[in-house]
């Protein structure tokens, strides 16, 4: 029996939402700590 809660493990709940804090946070790591921008198909993904 799984007392998990019904969506875990079952894809994500807003999965738009996960996507924009995913970009938002990368896009701040590249810019605050001056890293390296991914490559140009990793770009392309994150719709950058």
């Amino acid at each position: 029996m799984n007392s998990a809660h019904k969506s875990s493990g079952e894809g994500v709940h807003n999965p738009f939402l996960l996507q924009a804090l995913l970009t938002s946070s990368i896009s701040y790591l590249i810019q605050h700590y001056g890293l390296p921008a991914p490559p140009a198909d990793l770009r392309a993904r994150m719709g950058r």
